[in-house]
């Protein structure tokens, strides 16, 4: 089976999602493959297939609709504060919405520290332009945007009302500094340069290969990596406490094998959680290869065993705690695990691996096999 090593780029969910650049017949069943099999993409698709409906069935309203979302819920989608879900339903009303849309623009600009000097001037501009010039500048910024973000949005303007289009670039651009979102740039970076055995939400397959000790210098790193780190080290500047960013700043450290400043950042939270649990266990596990403490290993197979005892098919848990297993010889955990594994995991890769040190613990209890 073919092994997947990498997320789809974001032209290539553009094509998927633009019926107006229809890919080649090959290369759409290779990347429809592809979203089948990884839900990352398969989000990221989604999402731009929302986008873009909601924007080819913008119409004007110059009176507040009776479902109009409140001003303190339009306050925190514009300041990146909702979930996915509540932004996903309001991002939908708002940008049909002539009396909600303007009200999210305002506390845009009052969040306008999120966006670039250009991006600021081109709102500027935009305000005081003629509606003809309105939907010019449109044009400009999706345009601008599809080359700074490669995100190609400009293809959507035509059908579009230019406040709607206007609305879902800054609606996009905040959502890009969502806790979501840098988890996915953390996935990906995990899957570009993969350094732990252990297993991350959201990451793909890929190959492994020993790394014991953090790099010098962010240059070296994936792309994505340094997005993520950017994003991180911005929104800790301004809430230190935030228990969702410090998590993310420990994945971040622990990708470069920074277990102690993660371990730090972790006994900060104070709100037991699968996710904190799950990072718990990745930066024992780093502390254990590093420092040689086999009781390391055992307290994240205590950690993930609690994750497993609340979702018996989660398939990180299930592998990390096989990992774990391995390394204090717990050859039966870790059979089972991967056994348990290999009946739900969707992505062939971890499937494969899986398949493999299942074989090679077989070899280890039957040596004269």
């Amino acid at each position: 089976m073919k092994r997947q090593t990498a997320h789809l780029s974001d032209s290539e969910i553009e094509q998927l999602s633009n019926p107006a650049s229809a890919p080649e017949t090959d290369a759409e069943g290779r990347m429809e493959t592809h979203i089948d099999e990884c839900s990352t993409c398969r989000r990221r698709l989604l999402e731009s297939h929302r986008v873009h409906l909601a924007l080819s069935q913008a119409t004007v309203k110059t009176t507040p609709h009776p479902d109009c979302p409140s001003e303190d819920e339009v306050c925190d989608l514009a300041a990146g504060l909702c979930e996915p879900g509540p932004a996903a339903k309001l991002t939908d009303h708002i940008i049909q919405c002539d009396h909600c849309g303007p009200l999210l623009r305002r506390y845009t600009e009052h969040f306008a520290d999120e966006l670039s000097p250009e991006d600021t001037a081109m709102l500027g501009q935009l305000k005081r332009s003629s509606l003809a010039g309105r939907k010019k500048l449109a044009r400009k910024i999706l345009v601008e945007a599809g080359r700074k973000r490669r995100f190609s949005f400009y293809w959507l303007a035509a059908p579009a009302a230019a406040a709607g289009v206007v609305l879902a670039f800054y609606v996009v651009t905040l959502q890009q500094r969502t806790p979501q979102h840098v988890a996915m740039l953390l996935a990906q970076a995990y899957t570009e340069n993969r350094s732990l055995e252990m297993r991350v939400p959201d990451a793909p397959h890929a190959g492994f290969h020993q790394l014991k000790g953090g790099s010098d210098s962010l240059l070296n790193s994936p792309e994505s990596l340094r997005k993520a780190a950017d994003i991180i080290a911005s929104q800790l500047k301004k809430d230190p406490g935030e228990p969702a960013w410090l998590l993310l700043g420990a994945r971040l450290d622990l990708l470069d094998w920074k277990y102690k400043t993660a371990l730090t950042a972790l006994d900060k939270i104070d709100v037991e959680s699968s996710d904190l649990r799950m990072t718990k266990a990745l930066a024992l596990y780093e502390r254990a290869e590093m420092e040689h403490k086999p009781q390391d290993y055992g307290e994240a197979i205590d950690l993930l065993g609690k994750n497993l005892q609340q979702s018996p098919d989660d398939p990180i848990a299930l592998f990390n705690q096989a990992v774990a297993c391995e390394k204090t010889y717990m050859y039966e955990c870790a059979s089972r695990n991967y056994e348990h594994l290999l009946a739900i995991e969707k992505d062939s890769g971890w499937a494969a691996e899986a398949r493999e040190r299942l074989k090679r613990i077989e070899e280890k209890k039957n040596p004269e096999h």
